[in-house]
């Protein structure tokens, strides 16, 4: 897959994690380039524990960096090649979450 040719499938497979949903939601708020700082701003991302740390930077990050919604350089995040596109989705899942909480979810 080339950055930028995110499918739905593969969108809808990072939002079903919160940490990423969370990271997510703080880029769009944050506007391009959506700028945060790694490892300083993840306890602020559901990643307070060293665990949960460890798991984001060896599994969600890698997987948003692989789909290119996220560019990983030192010690920043920023919006990837497929951020753009992706949005709508973004926002619109956003809202969906806040507005319509359903039974179990995390």
């Amino acid at each position: 897959m080339e950055h930028g040719d995110l499918t739905v499938s593969e969108l809808y497979d990072v939002l079903s994690d919160r940490a990423r949903r969370r990271l997510l939601w703080t880029m769009l708020d944050r506007g391009h380039p959506g700028t945060v700082r790694v490892p300083e701003e993840l306890p602020r991302l559901d990643a307070g524990r060293r665990e949960t740390r460890i798991r984001f930077v060896h599994v969600h990050l890698p997987k948003l960096v692989d789909t290119g919604l996220v560019r990983w350089d030192d010690d920043e995040l920023r919006m990837g090649a497929a951020f753009d596109g992706a949005e709508p989705i973004l926002t619109a899942a956003r809202r969906e979450e806040r507005t319509t909480p359903l039974p179990g979810a995390v």
